[in-house]
């Protein structure tokens, strides 16, 4: 119940496609605009995961070039 009121004042809400959109306008009972724009925040790491582009990204962040990263992201959930 709570979490439905705060919900309310959302302007926007983020989707990663259409179906989650379904699933979310049913789940938060929110009738705002959803914005499927996929999850920015990981999006970079799928689109652009050429070798330079994750070169780039390694040395930017001070990580080893030889080393496999993993990443650990809990979502807000």
């Amino acid at each position: 119940k709570d979490f439905l009121k705060e919900a309310g004042k959302w302007d926007f809400l983020i989707s990663p496609n259409a179906y989650s959109t379904a699933i979310f306008r049913s789940a938060f009972q929110f009738r705002q605009a959803i914005l499927e724009t996929g999850y920015p925040r990981n999006d970079i790491l799928a689109v652009q995961n050429s070798r330079a582009s994750i070169g780039a990204l390694k040395s930017k962040l001070g990580l080893p070039i030889d080393k496999k990263v993993i990443l650990y992201a809990p979502t807000w959930r």
